[in-house]
């Protein structure tokens, strides 16, 4: 191989760097920013989840027989303080999903003999909140007892 071809060699290998270096430089970047991306989707579909989660374990306790009425007084059974309107949930707030910086309160009120309005709401990570009312209705026959008559998410 003669100096020649050495040096047209040299040539083409920077040449094929020069420009495998940036579509390297711009594939990473773009794979960073795919991922910060669907991070971020995946706190609010969490945020979302857990929300509804305390709307499905109402639903849970009024079929495993809370009476609306203590709803009303909140987890401490007496009026006028600070958490009426909070669900009562057995054991406490259960939530831990999907882990500790998300926050669940659920809240409900009476709207009349059939009919239970509760508000779930998650505040999750970097200020994320999301919030699910639904209206539940509270007919005696046990087949419809608990069901969602109305669905409403709210950002």
């Amino acid at each position: 191989m003669c100096s020649t071809d050495r040096g047209i060699a040299l040539v083409s290998v920077i040449v094929v760097l020069s420009l495998a270096l940036p579509l390297t430089w711009h594939l990473q970047t773009l794979a960073r920013v795919e991922s910060v991306l669907v991070h971020g989707q995946r706190q609010r579909l969490q945020t979302l989840y857990s929300a509804e989660a305390g709307i499905a374990l109402t639903q849970l306790a009024l079929r495993e027989g809370l009476d609306p009425a203590e709803i009303l007084l909140g987890p401490d059974g007496v009026a006028g303080t600070h958490d009426d309107r909070h669900v009562p949930l057995a054991g406490g707030n259960p939530f831990s999903f999907p882990d500790a910086s998300f926050e669940v309160t659920v809240a409900a009120a009476v709207l009349d003999a059939r009919r239970l309005r509760v508000d779930s709401r998650c505040e999750g990570p970097h200020g994320l909140s999301r919030a699910v009312e639904v209206v539940l209705d509270l007919d005696p026959d046990p087949s419809r007892f608990g069901s969602v008559l109305s669905w409403l998410e709210i950002r």
